[in-house]
């Protein structure tokens, strides 16, 4: 006969066993949450396989464990970064990284890196201090393009053989502090000025030369009408000239007295302007009848004739004639 106290304790002992067995059965099954994956090991030492989302049957514990569980969303990381530029501006720009383990390398992904957020930002604050410090403040202002495209290939490039896939790289619009900033628009203000004024001395140097230019051609068109001009008198002159001595063959003009007659009408046709004109004119012509005297003279005379008309006479023409001076 058992004793009842035995019994009871053997019961208790039993049920424990049965629930421990339970619990340690149970063990086999792994929960992976969707979006997600974990992997597992042989007694925690050795690599078995990747689990996938859903529920998955495994060997119990601690045959296979549950080592690694990693998310397969895209993750952001986000890097300040405040250095200065090679013309001694400080300026701070702020770059963004989203990245997400790739299919097909979840091992590495698992493995590979130890700290892999850690190292991108590293790797982005080394990348951006080594750009500012080598372009001027301008530069950088229109680099942030080229910016996300290098980050974007460097980090592939580099993290892509640790099992990450580089989504996306955003990098941020430069920011100066704030006594930079206004430094730097009044240097922007000074540069414009400066261009604007070369811009328009450019143009007033343009406008000048071409009037110049055009003044040139201007005077070049009017000796040259001149010069026809000229010419064709003095061939008026000579075919006149040919035809009065051609016409008279008994010898009583000559060639001086031809151009004597021309300078008569020259002389008369300048009285008929003067008098067009209006008001009180004043013509001194050159005569051939005055006899004796100087040149000096007779010139003074016919000025001081001409004034004292021109002050007492009535509104008209007032021509004196000079006289020509004689031959010694």
């Amino acid at each position: 006969m058992h004793d009842p106290l035995i019994s009871t304790l053997f019961f208790i002992l039993k049920l424990v066993g049965y629930g421990v067995l339970g619990l340690w059965l149970f063990t086999i099954f792994v929960v992976v949450p969707e979006k997600s994956f974990k992997t597992t090991s042989w007694f925690g030492s050795k690599f078995m396989r990747i689990l996938k989302p859903g529920l998955r049957i495994k060997l119990p514990y601690p045959f296979e464990i549950v080592d690694v569980t990693m998310s397969t969303k895209v993750q952001p990381i986000s890097v300040k970064v405040t250095s200065m530029t090679q013309d001694n501006a400080q300026i701070s720009i702020q770059a963004s990284v989203h990245y997400t383990p790739k299919e097909g390398s979840y091992y590495a992904a698992a493995y590979a890196l130890e700290n892999p957020e850690g190292q991108m930002t590293t790797y982005l604050d080394n990348f951006l201090r080594a750009q500012i410090k080598t372009l001027d403040v301008q530069q950088v202002f229109s680099s942030t393009t080229e910016f996300q495209q290098d980050i974007m290939e460097k980090l592939s490039e580099k993290f892509g053989e640790y099992g990450y896939s580089i989504e996306n790289v955003l990098v941020g619009e430069p920011i100066l502090s704030e006594q930079m900033a206004k430094a730097y628009e009044r240097k922007l203000i000074a540069e414009q000025e400066k261009q604007a004024a070369v811009a328009e001395g450019d143009a007033l140097k343009t406008r000048l030369t071409m009037k110049a230019e055009a003044e040139g051609e201007s005077l070049k068109i009017k000796a040259q009408a001149f010069k026809e001009f000229r010419k064709l008198i003095a061939e008026g002159n000579t075919e006149a000239i040919k035809t009065f001595l051609d016409d008279l063959h008994d010898g009583s003009l000559n060639a001086k007295s031809v151009l004597d007659f021309f300078s008569g009408l020259d002389e008369r046709e300048a009285y008929r302007d003067a008098a067009a004109q209006g008001g009180k004119s004043v013509y001194i012509g050159g005569g051939n009848g005055a006899q004796g005297g100087s040149l000096k003279q007779e010139v003074a005379s016919a000025v001081t004739a001409a004034l004292l008309a021109y002050e007492n006479g009535p509104k008209g023409l007032v021509a004196v004639p000079a006289a020509a001076p004689s031959a010694s």
